[in-house]
């Protein structure tokens, strides 16, 4: 759990893509998989009688991502395949989600029965979503793109498919509309997201939806929608989406905390009970981390100076750590002299639960370092690098000459 930063991007876009590429395989249905497979063993067959295996096999080794032309079983056999093999670089992810696009294009707009455009019209929607995702500079254009082309489409299941995407590309222009477009929009998001089939599409779309609203700033909107989901997420019958509800509930917090209090409990590695009270009136970085996190531990130099420097004037550091083993994270502490308090929770490592302070405000990725000020209330959501040294310059003051680490 990292966030999407240099090193760290391409697990993530190969676990999206892979997680993704699952679920929508997974909505074909049994009688089109096997029309599907059988056409591509068909396919395979004739190929190999006219080009020998070897050159067959070497042209799909030279490009995979090539798109073959062919009637609708055809191409959702390719794109079968396409989504068995996800890609292992980010700039395999982008050729991935244009092959995709490109694919489902071609069905879309050629013959095809409306359980066959459904599906095209889902891995288009997923694949121009993800190149909006993973940083392609054409993902938004395309999105945008496709669901001006397919929100009023004259087959009901490709209309239906477009419009959680339209939803995406209005929220990502949010900064365009008035108050009483914003809170429209936001009515339609929460009408349109209780009403449709829970399932693993639907949290996908909807994480779409909402990640778009908390780029544009629109947090207020987010955290109307992630409280109206989390109930009806908790309702399901898959454990996974129960489990999704009361993370929303979390979310929804953690978004409405910036110019809000934060309430931080839990057990410290010493066995102490954690006491936010003792806090009142002071400066404090809360950092949910882990030993494990490359960026996490990148960071801490940078908080142990400031911890340093500041301390004496009301700055104060408080650890949430996630590591599952308490002994390593006790033995990193003191090589690295790591002298603020860090809740570590031993019974839910035990239990192989979340980490309650993560469940409780719905952390996403870490590290997640926030920034409380003198009167309790959240001043920054990214206090990392210069942002942290920046808020404590402007919280605490600028240092005196004679009060630098070195001279005390």
């Amino acid at each position: 759990m990292t966030r999407k930063r240099s090193g760290w991007l391409i697990i993530g876009t190969c676990f999206l893509l892979g997680g993704i590429a699952a679920v929508w395989w997974q909505n074909l249905p049994a009688e089109a998989d096997e029309q599907a497979t059988d056409q591509q063993a068909a396919d395979n067959q004739s190929d190999a009688e006219a080009d020998g295996p070897a050159d067959t096999e070497q042209a799909a080794a030279d490009d995979p991502y090539k798109v073959p032309d062919g009637n609708a079983e055809e191409l959702l056999a390719y794109l079968k395949k396409l989504n068995e093999t996800p890609p292992q670089t980010a700039d395999q992810a982008k050729l991935w989600c244009r092959a995709q696009a490109t694919a489902a294009e071609k069905i879309l707009t050629g013959e095809a029965t409306d359980e066959q455009a459904k599906m095209a019209a889902e891995a288009l929607f997923l694949a121009a979503d993800l190149m909006r995702r993973i940083g392609d500079p054409a993902g938004m254009e395309t999105l945008q793109k496709y669901a001006e082309k397919y929100k009023d489409d004259q087959r009901p299941p490709v209309a239906d498919v477009a419009a959680p995407y339209d939803l995406v590309v209005r929220a990502a222009g949010w900064s365009d509309l008035k108050a009483d477009q914003r809170e429209a929009l936001t009515q339609e998001i929460v009408d349109h997201f209780t009403k449709a089939e829970i399932g693993p599409l639907h949290y996908h779309r909807f994480d779409s939806v909402t990640s778009a609203l908390q780029e544009s700033g629109a947090n207020a909107a987010a955290a109307k929608a992630f409280a109206a989901m989390g109930p009806i997420y908790a309702k399901s019958e898959l454990p996974e989406l129960r489990a999704l509800g009361a993370r929303f509930e979390g979310v929804a917090r953690r978004i409405d905390l910036p110019g809000n209090t934060m309430d931080i409990k839990g057990e410290l590695l010493s066995g102490d009970a954690f006491d936010w009270s003792a806090y009142e009136g002071k400066v404090v970085l809360v950092d949910f981390w882990a030993t494990w996190c490359g960026p996490c531990v990148a960071e801490l130099p940078n908080v142990k100076e400031n911890y340093e420097r500041y301390r004496d004037r009301g700055f104060e550091v408080v650890g949430i750590n996630l590591d599952e083993n308490k002994a390593a994270v006790e033995r990193f502490i003191q090589e690295r002299e790591l002298d603020w308090p860090t809740i570590y929770d031993a019974a839910a490592q035990e239990k192989d639960d979340q980490v309650p302070m993560v469940s409780y405000y719905g952390i996403e990725s870490i590290p997640t370092a926030i920034l409380v000020g003198r009167d309790g209330k959240v001043v920054s959501m990214e206090a990392r690098g210069e942002e942290l040294s920046r808020h404590l310059v402007q919280l605490i003051g600028e240092e005196k000459p004679d009060e630098t680490p070195a001279s005390r």
